[in-house]
């Protein structure tokens, strides 16, 4: 599906700041809860213990709980937190039920109730038919909302307005309208993709049901042509026997279309869990924007870490000065070879000396999409990128996204 042109920059400013809430304000609160009615340390015993948390969790799901213990909740999204809290009972029920169709009403004010207001929320966000949102509908959210922070506030016993002023702040800042019209751009085109992946695993499903009923529609006849073999043959033990093969090659067949379809299955799981990626990475994206000072404060803290790195441990070669004389006539260079021969020490200290030597600014970045978030014509700066598709395995989102960059 081809988008039509952007909002204009005013709505699409809105969007990006309801999408921000959604995505990274309203994570933090059940982060917060999460951290206060179900320590880290108990964790992932009990979602082992729960049957359904046990045998639906996603990979990538599971990789946070079992790490939980170190990192915490931080990267917990709403999804996550959502079934665990609802499964594992830590809060108790809403009022009309989890999931119900109908949803809170205004008099429904438990945790419960919040929560999934939380939910609905966040889904009704992300999958809206169009990025214009005015301003009536921008207050709208920010009042809902608010609402529900104010009530999480005094639930896990919060100062006043902790979690409220962070809305009030996300409705007023200041937002660049070029960088929110990029990252519009980025959800326009991943919820495009989202539509399509629903379209396959739809066709998916429905072949599947198809190809069910005409394998129950088999099974029934071979039981039915065994039945009539039995009655006419019966005590003919060989005929018998060949009939029973004929029955166990056709259940081979059934299962191999079954495998098939599973197979299939898992492919369309695999692009699902990359949209989902790419969400995380804009709204990481967003998070900066809304944040430079933040973001510059941690680039620095990283590029102090490779000073003190490289002051104890590099030593300059040949191939240093060979690396430095090639960007002066380059623009990009690739260092690659195998683990622990010094690649990333190399190009750290390539980019200490130019910052050093001819002022350049240092980048550390992860991302294709982060060059043109902050590339400035008017400045000399360095993109620094290490284990740019994967630190010892390639990572097919992240080669997926170079790709994507290269096209676009």
């Amino acid at each position: 599906m081809a988008n039509q042109g952007l909002p204009s920059s005013f709505n699409s400013t809105n969007y990006a700041r309801i999408g921000h809430a959604s995505q990274q304000l309203l994570p933090t609160i059940l982060q917060e809860l999460l951290l206060i009615k179900e320590p880290p340390s108990l964790l992932q015993g009990h979602v082992i213990n729960n049957t359904f948390l046990n045998t639906t969790l996603r990979p990538e799901e599971w990789l946070l709980i079992n790490n939980v213990t170190t990192n915490g909740y931080a990267d917990f999204d709403i999804p996550l937190s959502y079934k665990i809290i609802r499964n594992l009972n830590i809060v108790q029920s809403p009022t009309s039920g989890w999931h119900n169709q109908s949803g809170p009403i205004s008099t429904d004010i438990t945790v419960g109730d919040d929560i999934e207001r939380m939910r609905r929320i966040r889904n009704e966000i992300i999958h809206r038919g169009n990025a214009n949102v005015t301003d009536g509908e921008l207050n709208d959210y920010f009042n809902k909302l608010k609402q529900i922070a104010a009530r999480l506030e005094m639930y896990l016993g919060k100062q006043n307005g902790e979690f409220v002023s962070k809305l009030d702040n996300l409705k007023s800042c200041c937002m660049d309208s070029e960088i929110a019209n990029m990252y519009i751009r980025r959800l326009e085109e991943l919820k495009d993709r989202e539509h399509e992946l629903e379209d396959i695993l739809g066709r998916t499903i429905t072949r599947f049901d198809d190809e069910f009923i005409a394998i129950e529609g088999e099974i029934s006849d071979v039981g039915q042509h065994i039945s009539r073999v039995d009655n006419r043959l019966s005590g003919v033990g060989e005929r018998v026997l060949r009939i029973e093969q004929r029955v166990d090659d056709e259940f081979t067949e059934v299962h191999g279309d079954i495998n098939r379809i599973g197979h299939h299955v898992s492919r369309v799981d695999e692009q699902v869990l990359s949209v989902d990626r790419q969400f995380s990475t804009i709204n990481e994206n967003i998070g900066r924007l809304l944040s430079t000072e933040t973001e510059t404060d941690a680039y620095q803290l990283e590029i102090d870490e490779w000073e003190s790195e490289d002051k104890q441990f590099f030593v300059e070669t040949t191939a240093f000065t060979e690396v430095l004389n090639f960007l002066k006539e380059n623009n990009s260079l690739t260092i690659i070879g195998i683990s622990g021969v010094g690649k990333s020490m190399m190009i750290r200290h390539v980019a200490l000396h130019l910052r050093n030597q001819d002022n350049h600014t240092i980048l550390p970045c992860c991302s294709p999409y982060e060059i043109e978030a902050y590339y400035r014509k008017d400045k000399d700066q360095i993109f620094v990128f290490d284990d740019i598709c994967g630190r010892y395995t390639a990572i097919q989102s992240e080669i997926e996204d170079w790709v994507r960059y290269e096209q676009n």
